[in-house]
């Protein structure tokens, strides 16, 4: 960053003038010589004439700030001399003490600082106000001089806004004309239209550049599958090339934080679903519904009335947006028959027997329904888990040996356990014996009232099987 130029002029009537005077603003300046910016300085400043010179010299060395420091009470016409000459913030420095001989102010410091802040305001300049003995100044300045420090950055900044603000998010708001009149920022709004189409302009080595960007950043904090890395890479490559078309000469980086999120994670399931270095927030969407238990499980109920009084008797279901996509891009089945059920897959059964509806297929990641394999109907990581042990089961009953059910004992996420599935040879029929748990357990929840089947997927390796009932299902739900 470019060293910081601070202008310091200090400030006394000449008829106050003593070595002691002389010996303050001496030592002011030495201590100032401690920060990290160069120090312009020309000695006490006592008339009108020498303000304005003062003055006149900090702008030539185009100095960020100054520094006016009232070593003693001032000659008025000095504070406007400099002021109308300079276009930077101020901080007014006065110096406390205690009264001299006879009870007399030998500074008058502070009442100096405050006639200027006066004149400064009548000015409409920007300035603080400092308090601090000569040798704690550097340290006192640390607060205004950052300030100062980010202002400059500001100066003739250029922000690219893609999308429009989120409604109720006051912290994403902002005054351009504002931002323009005070600092000289300028603000280009782009149409989210604009990176999609720009998304399809990206060549292999574009795409491959991003590519090597995300993988070493998002990569390293959660078990990313293939097909999410490739989307983040797009959107990144897109972002990047929409900003060098603006003339953006800076690096482009987005930073998510969240203070204490690896502390956090170590108390919630993150590390048992392989999210190491932080923790995961939003889920796939990125967008929060925040419900309590009952009221999401009575919003899958009203969903459910209204599907049932337009006379459906056969519901598509799917846990969460994997499943919807799954459904929407691999499946030629009618969408609009689709609900979530989240978690609440038991509940979800409950409420189409006692509904009338005669049968529901289920479209899911493996993630949620391998659990439905060991009998569990609420899905939560909160309430059960039991993945590998499950996954393990299956590749015994597959035939799979020993070496390959501690591999999938060790494994922190689904598509980690395929990986060694698929490496033994065992896959396809362990997925055989899963597809077989879960019809199972989806007629054990209903006492086969009505029809229930089940899709399986991972985002990794695509279609993994389907339970028994899954093909009628199919067949009813298109009609045939």
């Amino acid at each position: 960053m470019e060293t910081m130029k601070i202008g310091y002029i200090a400030i006394s009537k000449a008829s106050w003038m003593t070595p002691k005077i002389d010996a303050i603003a001496k030592r002011t300046f030495e201590n100032l010589q401690t920060l990290p910016a160069e120090i312009l300085y020309h000695g006490v400043t006592t008339t009108e004439g020498e303000a304005a010179a003062r003055a006149e010299e900090f702008a030539r060395a185009g100095v960020d700030t100054v520094v006016m420091h009232f070593v003693t009470f001032p000659v008025g016409a000095t504070i406007p001399a400099a002021a109308t000459r300079l276009d930077v913030p101020f901080v007014l420095l006065a110096n406390p003490e205690e009264p001299g001989p006879g009870k007399m102010w030998e500074q008058n410091s502070f009442c100096g600082a405050n006639m200027a802040a006066h004149g400064l305001n009548r000015l409409r300049k920007r300035y603080c106000f400092v308090m601090a003995r000569p040798e704690e100044t550097a340290e006192a300045l640390k607060k205004p001089l950052a300030v100062v420090r980010a202002v400059k950055m500001l100066r003739n900044l250029r922000i690219g806004l893609a999308g429009g603000r989120v409604p109720g998010f006051y912290t994403s708001n902002f005054d351009e004309l504002l931002l323009r009149r005070e600092f000289g920022v300028a603000v280009e709004v782009l149409d989210l239209l604009e990176i999609v189409k720009t998304a399809d302009t990206l060549t292999e080595a574009e795409l491959a550049a991003a590519r090597k960007v995300v993988k070493e950043s998002a990569a390293k904090v959660n078990a990313v599958s293939a097909a999410d890395l490739e989307l983040a890479a797009t959107m990144y490559g897109s972002f990047r090339k929409t900003a060098e078309k603006y003339q953006h000469k800076g690096k482009l980086k987005v930073i998510i934080s969240v203070p204490g999120g690896e502390e956090t994670a170590r108390r919630t399931f993150n590390p048992r679903l392989g999210i190491q270095g932080g923790i995961s927030i939003l889920g796939t969407s990125g967008i929060v519904e925040p419900m309590s238990e009952a009221a999401l499980i009575e919003s899958i109920r009203v969903e459910m009335a209204q599907k049932a009084a337009e006379g459906m008797e056969y519901l598509l279901v799917t846990p969460g947006n994997y499943g919807a996509d799954y459904l929407k891009e691999h499946m030629d089945l009618p969408f609009e028959k689709n609900i979530k059920c989240s978690n609440y897959v038991g509940e979800t059964i409950d409420m189409a027997v006692n509904m009338g509806i005669k049968g529901i297929l289920f479209v899911s990641h493996i993630g949620k329904f391998v659990k439905v394999a060991a009998g569990i109907m609420n899905t939560h990581s909160h309430n059960a888990d039991a993945r590998m042990e499950t996954l393990c089961a299956c590749a015994i009953r597959a035939g799979a040996g020993l070496d390959c059910a501690k591999e999938i004992l060790d494994c922190g996420t689904t598509d980690e356990a395929l990986a060694v599935l698929k490496r033994y040879g065992v896959l396809k029929e362990s997925m055989g014996q899963m597809m077989l748990k879960i019809q199972f357990y989806l007629d054990h929840r209903s006492y086969e009232q009505i029809l229930l089947g089940a899709v399986i997927f991972s985002n990794e390796y695509g279609y993994l099987g389907q339970t028994e009932n899954a093909g009628r299902l199919i067949g009813k739900l298109k009609g045939n």
